[in-house]
């Protein structure tokens, strides 16, 4: 079983109804969206695939500053910005969509490997709504767009309100 099995959105006791961003979230608390990030091994290999792998990962984030502030991230995790948080919750769940063109490569069964995108998709909207996203701030437009960019790959239904 790999570490980011246990990541599952019913272990998490998250609404099993997919969540959006144009419909009512009450977030989660920090505390409790921070618990929920996977250990730091699972968490490197997803950055590292986003920007080997994600064609536009260039266009949104400069690899220095964000993986610079990666490494802060980790020293001090209290301090970091929750958009932020979003942010990186939002790279991880599009390395595991890129990683679903090739399911051996994430280790993960399809359904498991469909449960902890949307988990990760998911925090990211806690992260957003935490954040007060219609209040833009630093790391707002490239978490809205990564989430936008993945939730429209990953959607089967993207019609507004359902």
């Amino acid at each position: 079983m790999s570490p980011e099995s246990t990541l599952l959105i019913d272990d998490m006791a998250l609404p099993t109804t997919r969540m959006s961003l144009l419909t009512s979230v009450v977030c989660l608390p920090r505390e409790q969206i921070l618990a929920m990030m996977p250990p730091r091994k699972v968490i490197d290999r997803h950055v590292s695939h986003f920007f080997n792998t994600f064609d536009f990962a260039p266009v949104i984030l400069h690899r220095n500053t964000f993986l610079a502030e990666y490494t802060n991230f980790w020293a001090n995790l209290s301090t970091a910005p929750i958009m932020w948080i979003g942010l990186l919750f939002s790279i991880m769940g599009i390395s595991i969509f890129l990683q679903q063109q090739d399911i051996r490569a994430s280790g993960l069964s399809a359904s498991e490997s469909q449960d902890t995108l949307e988990t990760y998709r998911t925090l990211t909207i806690h992260c957003l709504v935490a954040g007060d996203y219609l209040r833009s701030s630093k790391y707002t437009i490239e978490t809205l767009t990564l989430h936008f960019a993945l939730d429209q790959n990953v959607s089967v239904d993207t019609y507004v309100g359902t």
